[in-house]
């Protein structure tokens, strides 16, 4: 079974032309009303530390925006030789406060299962890669523990309005968790766009959606002068799954180490989206996927 499991409310997937499901309006859980008040207060919280905070306009500036962050959790690339813990840097204590927090957690519960309803292929293809990883690297930290995703970063506004931009460390055919958190009107503004796509999508504070990130432009609209948006985001980089296939290594080590298995993986590069095409689930194989991936009974019909 997934790390955190909850019942689902009414969502919505995104097809390809073959009805591969490649990303999925999660919304929010059947429990509505509790559900609610953990995002009211994960959102008070982010308000609370962004005070707290204080940040500079410099830490405001940033390719996907201008609005203060915070992010946790395991990070490997941009000159990195091995995965590393994210250096949390004088906002320690105000990172494990948000961690911490009861609403926030739940969030992040929510997000992982949904995962594993939208993509079980996918979120089984993470949940293994963990487990080689930290077994091998035990002194690394996942920021949550009811979430397959290695990191997570807060958007903390007070109106999170992200530019154009592809998440291009992140795994290229993996998904990000986002939940949208605040008090404005999403028919007004707050809207998610995939712009491959060609979807402008209403995102409600308080819900969540799975998009692939890695290889998708995405952004959203502004809200109104008087509104609040915040934002959560889950995700995984890329280079983990590369440094746990390569043996722990890197691509140079592993060239000098094992040239022949280095060739091989190179070989195989040429297929490697045709393979990834197999980690998301056919719209009406999703039920079966989902019962053969966690191992579920499966019922029969006379």
């Amino acid at each position: 079974m997934p790390r955190s499991c909850e019942g689902m409310g009414e969502s919505f997937f995104i097809l390809d032309a073959q009805h591969n499901v490649l990303a999925h309006l999660a919304g929010r859980p059947n429990d509505d009303q509790t559900w609610n008040d953990a995002c009211h207060g994960a959102a008070d919280k982010l308000q609370d530390v962004r005070r707290r905070m204080n940040p500079t306009a410099e830490e405001c500036v940033h390719r996907r925006g201008r609005f203060a962050t915070l992010r946790a959790g395991i990070s490997y690339g941009g000159g990195q030789t091995h995965p590393q813990n994210m250096d949390p840097g004088k906002y320690a204590d105000l990172i494990q406060e948000i961690l911490q927090d009861p609403n926030v957690r739940r969030i992040s519960g929510f997000a992982n299962s949904s995962f594993a309803v939208g993509a079980p292929k996918l979120y089984r293809y993470y949940e293994d890669n963990d487990e080689q990883l930290l077994r091998a690297h035990p002194t690394l930290h996942m920021p949550f523990d009811n979430s397959v995703h290695t990191a997570a970063t807060f958007n903390l506004g007070p109106q999170t309005v992200t530019t154009e931009h592809v998440d291009s460390g992140n795994l290229p055919f993996g998904w990000c968790a986002i939940a949208a958190l605040g008090n404005f009107d999403p028919r007004q503004g707050g809207h998610f766009i995939l712009h491959q796509f060609k979807l402008i999508i209403e995102f409600p504070p308080n819900s969540l959606i799975h998009v692939p990130s890695g290889s998708v432009i995405h952004s959203n609209l502004p809200v109104r002068p008087h509104e609040t948006r915040m934002s959560m985001t889950q995700y995984t980089a890329g280079p983990l799954f590369r440094w746990v296939a390569y043996g722990f290594r890197t691509e140079r080590a592993l060239a000098v180490q094992d040239p022949a298995m280095k060739k091989r993986l190179d070989a195989e590069r040429s297929t490697r989206w045709a393979r990834a095409q197999n980690y998301f689930s056919k719209y009406e194989a999703l039920e079966t996927d989902i019962r053969e991936v966690f191992n579920l009974p499966i019922h029969k019909t006379a």
